[in-house]
């Protein structure tokens, strides 16, 4: 299933689906510290995801067809000026998203 984001676009596997339930799936930024000992070692930003039951913050973009989609801004405007065509699949260990390249977020 693929849906347009912009100039981009998110290829949905049949398989999500089935895991999400008619549940909200929320594509999000997270950042970590890197493998550095000092202060001086840059944050490593990562794309996750959460499962809720329904819509959760105001400034977001929303998708309600064919699977509910939650996506913070900062992930719409990066596939968006990438026009980049994300992967949203079944993996071992949950939902996998492949294909962002984080373009121009904080």
């Amino acid at each position: 299933m693929l849906v347009k984001i912009g100039k981009g676009s998110v290829d949905i596997d049949k398989k999500i689906k089935d895991i999400l339930n008619n549940k909200v799936l929320l594509i999000k930024i997270t950042t970590e510290k890197g493998a550095c000992t000092d202060n001086l070692c840059p944050l490593i930003r990562k794309v996750s995801y959460e499962v809720n039951d329904n819509y959760t913050l105001d400034d977001t973009h929303k998708i309600y067809e064919p699977v509910k989609i939650e996506m913070y801004r900062e992930v719409y405007e990066s596939i968006d000026k990438g026009r980049e065509k994300i992967k949203i699949k079944k993996g071992f260990k949950g939902i996998e998203i492949k294909g962002i390249s984080l373009v121009g977020t904080v």
